[in-house]
């Protein structure tokens, strides 16, 4: 598998094409549908309030849905974190370990607020997903200049490529150009959240994982 990697707001972000053939996919989406039939919003990502997502975190054991097999995607993540970290690391002696630790479901007006991961690492597996109506992670700046930078250079930000990463310093938010099995890994702590969603008659879902590091000693 290509795993790319990109500097967006100077952090490295892989993005790699799963191929759907390497994995159950159809069942995967179908489990996961029918938990959302269950409850749209299972499990609210905010405790005061519900932002119409059903997604699995710290609610994995809830009988209510169905356990979710992601046998067939271990090792294609593995493949993906080995390949990510031998770009980054200068050194072979590491430990990592990954989980699966969510899964979202989200249709119209779904979204998340900003965040981070508390990990070194994150990925996010679009498994379903249709470009023409749903919403990528959206990345948020982490500079102080870009709460003024449209004020201040007004006549520079119009021609700005804004589909070239290399530009992302001068946006507020980034969204990167996904599309459906496509997966991307990042530092967990790059800000990021997912806009209002708008589709009725598809389901974005993804699959999240977090990646942590440890030491070559570590037990």
């Amino acid at each position: 598998m290509d795993l790319k990697i990109h500097q967006i707001y100077g952090y490295p972000v892989g993005v790699v094409h799963l191929n759907k053939n390497l994995y159950n996919k159809k069942k995967i989406i179908k489990t996961i549908e029918d938990n959302f039939k269950i409850n749209k919003e299972r499990n609210k990502w905010d405790k005061n309030y519900s932002l119409n997502i059903h997604h699995a975190y710290n609610d994995w054991q809830n009988p209510l849905y169905k356990q979710i097999d992601f046998k067939t995607l271990i090792p294609l993540y593995h493949k993906v974190i080995k390949n990510y970290l031998k770009k980054l690391f200068k050194t072979p002696n590491y430990q990592y370990e990954f989980e699966i630790t969510n899964y979202t479901c989200m249709y119209k007006s779904g979204y998340m607020g900003d965040h981070v991961h508390p990990c070194e690492f994150t990925i996010v597996h679009y498994i379903q997903f249709d470009p023409l109506c749903h919403k990528s992670t959206c990345f948020l700046s982490p500079y102080p200049h870009a709460a003024y930078f449209d004020q201040l250079n007004k006549n520079l930000l119009p021609v700005l490529n804004e589909k070239n990463s290399m530009n992302s310093w001068a946006f507020r938010e980034w969204h990167w150009g996904i599309k459906e099995d496509d997966l991307i890994i990042h530092p967990g702590l790059m800000r990021h959240k997912v806009n209002l969603q708008t589709s009725t008659n598809k389901n974005r879902i993804t699959i999240v994982s977090n990646v942590t590091i440890a030491g070559k000693d570590s037990k």
